[in-house]
């Protein structure tokens, strides 16, 4: 049996999968926040990620951006929310990674290359063709 994705697959699977990452961090955050007292619950705060790249809004990868930041704000009753940093706003593109990787970063449209000094592994993308569908990639 072969599988094959198209890339509209491709994307929904991969926005789920974030969809999927950002809802169990505010899980997370949810059961690490601390209540002032049982008398006066603390009011529900959305949880409020941050989301960097380096390309300008008229790019296509902001759109992507912005798509995605709707679709978890819908899909998670707005107990998600983003600020988007398009244009190197908030970081310079190849420092994504390292505040990515330390947290201080929730998200970020970046070519994975950027981090290959640093995760060799992510060299990969680079190859074309390295990968021939969805099945052989699992």
């Amino acid at each position: 049996m072969s599988v094959r994705t198209t890339r509209r697959g491709f994307l929904k699977w991969a926005a789920a999968g974030a969809v999927l990452v950002a809802a169990g961090a505010a899980g997370v955050a949810t059961t690490r926040r601390e209540k002032t007292s049982p008398e006066t619950p603390a009011p529900e705060q959305p949880r409020v990620m941050k989301f960097s790249h380096q390309w300008s809004t008229a790019d296509v990868r902001h759109v992507w951006a912005q798509k995605f930041a709707q679709m978890v704000e819908e899909r998670t009753g707005g107990a998600i929310k983003f600020e988007i940093y398009p244009a190197k706003s908030l970081y310079q593109p190849v420092e994504q990674w390292d505040y990515l990787v330390a947290g201080d970063l929730e998200f970020t449209i970046l070519p994975l290359d950027y981090a290959s000094g640093k995760a060799p592994e992510v060299s990969i993308t680079l190859m074309p063709a390295t990968i021939a569908n969805l099945g052989h990639g699992l």
